[in-house]
């Protein structure tokens, strides 16, 4: 069924399909989906285990394949969640860890050649901090953080959300009618996480 979304729209980068927290499974589900294309396509793959010691070996492995152009790096990572509090920014902090960790074992990540994305976003502060410390091998972001906020009339702070993250999906507010305060708090947020993306 992917293959033949592709053969539709004739994409420039496809997610090859992950199995959540299941390293080895990833792994071959990468290897199987790739011995399936028959096209010169962009691979991006999500890192996943069911430790933070699969986790690693996991980003590695994908980080050594010659076929793949970006890895993801998922906002929900539960590896910490005995040393943090159970709210939204329990997740912001263990990537962090996370990214801190992959590149205290490895330095630049000019080395490997690959870009690194981050899969969804907890809370927009988490990536001042990628940008202060100069973590360039990051390349890119997506999220629905700032519209969902936006729609319900959250306001991000100079510190990030001011509430605990809304859990809606985007896909479910398509057809919503927004105001005009709506549309103004999602442009604001937009704006701002801009910002929190050059660590202002």
């Amino acid at each position: 069924e992917l293959i033949w979304c592709m053969d539709q729209i004739n994409p420039t980068h496809i997610i090859c399909p992950d199995i959540l927290r299941d390293k080895d499974a990833t792994i071959e589900g990468y290897k199987r989906f790739k011995d399936k294309l028959d096209r010169d396509i962009k691979l991006v793959v999500v890192a996943q285990g069911e430790s933070e010691k699969a986790f690693i070996e996991c980003f590695e492995y994908f980080t050594n394949e010659d076929d793949v152009d970006t890895v993801c790096i998922p906002h929900n990572l539960h590896y910490y969640d005995r040393f943090l509090c159970n709210s939204s920014q329990k997740y912001v902090l263990a990537r962090q860890m996370m990214v801190e960790m992959l590149y205290a074992r490895h330095g630049s990540y000019r080395n490997y050649s690959k870009k690194v994305h981050l899969l969804g976003c907890s809370d927009p502060i988490e990536l001042r901090r990628y940008a202060e410390y100069e973590y360039d091998f990051i390349t890119s972001i997506d999220t629905s953080s700032p519209i969902i906020h936006g729609i319900y009339g959250q306001r991000y702070t100079d510190n990030g959300l001011p509430c605990e993250k809304i859990r809606h999906l985007l896909i479910d507010l398509l057809d919503a009618n927004l105001n005009s305060n709506q549309i103004e708090c999602i442009m604001y947020n937009v704006d701002k996480f801009k910002d929190f993306t050059r660590g202002e």
